[in-house]
C-alpha cells in the first residue's frame, strides 16, 4: 500500500508515450485566486522532479515560489542544498510553461547572494534602459517619428488577466505604436499597489477598479479617473434552491452577505437597501471575505446566504453548483466598476498621450465589435485561459466592455460609499475635478474623424452625453 514503489527502469518505459502525451495538453485556467493556499497549488510547478533528499523542506518553498512567480523569476543561489539539488548534472529541475518562459537559476560561492541577486537586478536594469537608449536613438533620427513625439506610458497589469481587456488588444495588436505611444505592462500585486505607484510617479495609468480611486481622493491625493474599461461587472451568487428569495431586495433581510472589499457590487447594492428601507448592520450583515473563492465557498457551505462576485467569477461559482441570483446591473444599470485613472497633474500638463491612449483603446473597441474571433484568439494566447470562457466573458453579457468615464455613474458610486461609511464623513462632498470626461471625448472625436461611417459612433456619443 506504499504510494510509490522502486521498480526497474526498463519496466516503466512503456509509460513513456503516456507522458509525452500529457506534455501535449493546453494548461487549464485557475479557478481561483493563486495567491491564496489552495489557489497556489492550481497553477503548473516550474520546478519539477528534484533530487531533494526524503523530508526536505526547502523543496516545496521552491516549487510554490515558481508557482506564483516562476515565469518572470530570477534566483542567486548560494552553494548549499538548494542549488545542488536545483543542479546537479543530469538532472534539472527547473521548467518552463508553454510559453517557453521560466525560472532563470544561477549560483554564487558561499554565502554572498544577497549581493550576487542585486547586482542581477542592476544589469538587467542597464540593460534596459541601455535599449531604451537605443530606440530613442533611432527614434530621434527618423524624420517621419521625430515629427510626431513619442510618449512613453507605463500601464498597470495583473499577471496576465484580460479584465482590462481592451487595453491588453490595443497592446497585442500593436495599436498603441500607431497612436505614437510606446506603452508598457507594470505588474501589480494590488489596487492599493497600482494606486501608490501612480502617486509616487512610477505608473501612469491603472486600468482596474473604482474603489481605490475614490478612497484615495478623499484622503487628498490628487488622482483623475478620464475613462473606463467596464461596467456593470458584479453579480449575487447564491444556492438554487434560494434563488428566488433575491427576486426583491426585502429578500436580503435578516440575511448574511459575503463580499471582497474590491469589489463594487455590495457597496451599490448596500446603497440600494438603505434606499428600500433595510439598512446594512442592522437588517443585513455583510462579511467581507479575502477573495472571490472564499464568497463562493462561504455561500457554498451555509456560512453565508448570498454573495457578490465579479462577473467573470460568476461563471466559476456555476460550475461549483451555485447559481446566479441577479446581475447587479438589474438595479443599477451603468453602474460603475474599473475605470481608468491616472495622475490629476500629469493629465491637467499634457493631455496628450491619455487622448492617444484612449483613441488606441477606441480602436480596439472597434475590432471587437467587428472582428470577435480575432479579439478571442489573442487574448487567449495573451492570458492562456480556454477560448470559450474568454468569449463568455466578453460577448455573453457577464461584463460590459466601455471607455466612456461616466461621470455621473462615477459620483453616484462615491456618494454611496461616503453613505456606507466606507470614506470618511469630512471627505470632499464630491469627484469634482477628479473624473476628466475631456480625455474620452477628444478620443471619440477622432475616431469618428477616421470613420465617419463607423456605426457604433452615435451608440456610444448617445450613451457619453447620458453619463457625462
Amino acid at each position: 500500500n506504499k504510494a510509490l514503489v522502486m521498480e526497474p527502469l526498463e519496466s516503466q518505459m512503456p509509460e513513456q508515450a503516456n507522458w509525452d502525451y500529457c506534455l501535449t495538453l493546453s494548461e487549464k485556467a485557475n479557478p481561483m485566486d493563486k495567491f491564496t493556499v489552495k489557489g497556489s497549488q492550481f497553477e503548473r510547478p516550474l520546478y519539477e522532479f528534484n533530487g531533494s533528499c526524503a523530508g526536505c523542506g526547502e523543496a516545496p518553498y521552491m516549487k510554490l515560489m515558481t508557482q506564483l512567480f516562476g515565469d518572470r523569476m530570477y534566483i542567486a543561489d548560494a552553494t548549499g542544498c538548494t542549488y545542488v539539488v536545483g543542479s546537479s548534472t543530469p538532472a534539472f529541475p527547473y521548467a518552463t510553461n508553454s510559453k517557453g518562459h521560466g525560472p532563470a537559476p544561477s549560483n554564487s560561492l558561499f554565502e554572498n547572494n544577497a549581493e550576487y541577486s542585486l547586482g542581477m537586478c542592476l544589469s538587467v536594469e542597464q540593460m534596459r534602459n541601455q535599449m531604451k537608449a537605443h530606440a530613442q536613438a533611432v527614434v530621434d533620427t527618423t524624420s517621419d517619428a521625430a515629427a510626431d513625439t513619442v510618449y512613453d506610458l507605463s500601464v498597470g497589469q495583473m499577471g496576465t488577466g484580460i479584465k482590462s481587456s481592451m487595453v491588453v488588444l490595443a497592446h497585442e495588436l500593436g495599436l498603441y505604436e500607431k497612436e505614437g505611444l510606446n506603452v508598457t505592462f507594470s505588474d501589480i500585486s494590488s489596487l492599493n499597489d497600482g494606486i501608490v505607484a501612480i502617486n509616487a510617479g512610477k505608473l501612469d495609468i491603472l486600468p482596474f477598479g473604482v474603489i481605490p480611486t475614490c478612497t484615495f481622493y478623499a484622503q487628498g491625493a490628487d488622482l483623475v479617473i478620464f475613462g473606463g474599461t467596464i461596467a456593470e461587472g458584479s453579480q449575487a451568487v447564491c444556492k438554487p434552491e434560494v434563488q428566488e428569495t433575491y427576486a426583491s431586495l426585502e429578500g436580503f433581510r435578516g440575511k448574511t452577505v459575503a463580499c471582497v472589499r474590491p469589489e463594487t457590487g455590495h457597496m451599490i447594492m448596500k446603497a440600494k437597501l438603505r434606499e428600500a428601507g433595510i439598512t446594512p448592520g442592522e437588517d443585513v450583515t455583510f462579511v467581507e471575505l479575502d477573495g472571490m473563492q472564499s464568497v463562493v465557498e462561504a455561500d457554498s457551505k451555509g456560512v453565508a446566504d448570498v454573495g457578490f462576485v465579479n462577473s467573470g467569477f460568476g461563471q466559476n461559482a456555476q460550475k461549483q453548483g451555485l447559481v446566479i441570483a441577479f446581475d447587479v446591473a438589474d438595479y443599477a444599470p451603468n453602474a460603475v466598476c474599473c475605470r481608468q485613472t491616472a495622475s490629476g497633474q500629469a493629465v491637467r500638463e499634457n493631455p496628450e498621450p491619455y487622448i492617444r491612449f484612449q483613441t488606441a483603446n477606441l480602436e480596439a473597441y472597434k475590432r471587437y465589435l467587428e472582428e470577435p474571433q480575432q479579439c478571442i484568439d489573442t487574448l487567449t494566447a495573451y492570458s492562456g485561459l480556454e477560448p470559450e470562457y474568454v468569449e463568455n466573458c466578453l460577448y455573453d453579457g457577464v461584463m460590459k466592455v466601455t471607455m466612456d468615464p461616466m461621470a455621473v455613474r462615477c459620483e453616484e458610486f462615491y456618494d454611496s460609499m461616503r453613505a456606507n461609511g466606507d470614506i470618511a464623513a469630512d471627505a470632499p462632498e464630491d469627484l469634482g475635478e477628479a473624473v476628466n470626461s475631456d480625455v474620452y471625448a477628444q478620443a471619440l472625436a477622432r475616431m469618428h474623424a477616421r470613420y465617419p461611417d463607423w456605426d457604433a459612433y452615435d451608440t456610444l456619443k448617445t450613451a457619453f452625453d447620458e453619463n457625462n
